[in-house]
């Protein structure tokens, strides 16, 4: 469960039934015993010893706790960091404000599909598109989604495609590394032989996931339903190709259920393609897929730079500036107001695109707003530089246009 409230109430049901008493430890605690329960257990052998009394109650705390909650079992979650922001080591999952945003819509969702299933009436579950701006952990997200109800609920099929084989393969790797880090008691044994790059299996659970790509030639998810959901890099490749494997294919391979959950993700590339009518349909409300746009500046920590003393910006970087302040709580439900660190990597990385003469990508790669990533890539009698002169200085009807004495 990803909701408090759907979670407090299965919980309520699961310990009226069994007559089990849950207790929600403190991380601190469960990483001690976590430490010291990983020292009985030895692969090929099992446990080295019988378990007493206590550490039995506590694996069973555990196990039904991680799986009736999502935010409870991350705190076993081991990741692979951005090398950007990382120092190279695994690391325990905590969310960035990127990654939380989903978390969030993902939360809502799932409430109001499970009030429809209480009521009897029909539900989409959590059907989550998002356009983002470069590596902002969207994929992250997706594959702890995934791996929690892959390895804590049986009976889960889940599908994961990308662009070509190479992250095919990327998200393989990543979906192997979050299972093989669980605690021994919590990591469901691949009792089949898998299938590298095409299938995690795991046979106990009657739990699988398979991987596949938009360059292959056969059908996206065929001759199932999946509960569970992934597509990475939707605007990359075939865009005809696309259309057809996710509409015609993959769609209706989603059934109707609270406990759906599918995740769609993919940099902008530009308009026309499927993406980006998709999108945009879909953020006007004629769709049954919820957009979340993930825009540059949500992770503060990850596009910054430390600008000379006497550096202030310029007119082009003050009026972008207030364009996310007056765009940001459309996106993220508050206002940001840029900090110079982030200003000065905006302005730089902005002149660096523009001698290259490829604004166009820098725009698309380093969204602002959800128009700002859809950039018109054909030709044009203006050059881009004149286009997005006149674009950044357009206010809506009524709106005012303002440029901010400073920048925080």
């Amino acid at each position: 469960m990803y909701n408090p409230s759907v979670t407090a109430r299965e919980q309520e049901a699961l310990e009226r039934s069994t007559g089990v008493r849950l207790c929600r430890y403190e991380p601190d605690y469960s990483w001690a015993v976590e430490e010291r329960l990983g020292g009985l257990w030895q692969p090929g052998k099992g446990l080295l010893r019988s378990l007493t009394k206590e550490e039995g109650e506590f694996i069973r705390n555990e196990r039904l706790l991680c799986a009736l909650d999502f935010h409870y079992w991350t705190r076993y979650a081991w990741l692979l960091p951005d090398a950007a922001v990382g120092s190279g080591d695994l690391v325990r999952f905590a969310p960035w404000p990127s990654q939380q945003l989903i978390l969030d819509e993902v939360a809502r969702l799932e409430a109001v599909s499970y009030e429809q299933f209480l009521a009897y009436e029909p539900q989409d579950g959590v059907l989550v598109a998002a356009p983002k701006a470069r590596q902002e952990g969207i994929s992250i997200i997706a594959a702890l989604l995934k791996m929690h109800r892959l390895t804590m609920a049986p009976f889960t099929l889940a599908v994961t495609a990308s662009e070509n084989l190479d992250k095919r393969t990327a998200l393989y790797q990543r979906d192997e590394r979050v299972h093989s880090h669980l605690p021994w008691w919590l990591r469901p044994e691949r009792t089949e032989p898998d299938i590298i790059n095409e299938r995690l299996t795991f046979g106990k659970m009657d739990s699988s996931v398979i991987y596949q790509d938009y360059a292959q030639k056969s059908s996206l998810a065929a001759g199932e339903q999946y509960l569970i959901g992934h597509l990475s890099e939707l605007a990359q490749g075939d865009q005809a190709y696309v259309d057809k494997l996710v509409e015609l294919d993959y769609f209706p391979a989603i059934p109707q259920s609270w406990r759906t959950l599918h995740i769609l993700e993919s940099t902008p590339a530009g308009q026309g393609g499927w993406w980006h009518p998709f999108i945009m349909s879909n953020y006007k409300g004629k769709g049954r897929w919820k957009v979340v746009f993930i825009p540059w500046y949500i992770n503060p920590f990850k596009y910054c730079r430390i600008p000379p003393i006497d550096w202030q910006p310029n007119q082009h970087s003050l009026l972008h500036a207030q364009k996310v302040k007056e765009t940001s709580e459309e996106y993220l439900g508050r206002v940001v107001e840029l900090t110079k660190d982030q200003l000065y990597w905006w302005e730089t990385t902005r002149e660096e695109y523009r001698k290259k003469g490829s604004l166009t990508f820098f725009l698309t790669n380093y969204p602002a707003t959800l128009e700002e990533s859809f950039q018109f890539s054909g030709g044009s009698i203006f050059d881009f530089e004149t286009i997005d002169y006149y674009r950044t200085r357009t206010r809506p009807p009524g709106g005012s246009y303002v440029i901010s004495e400073g920048v925080a």
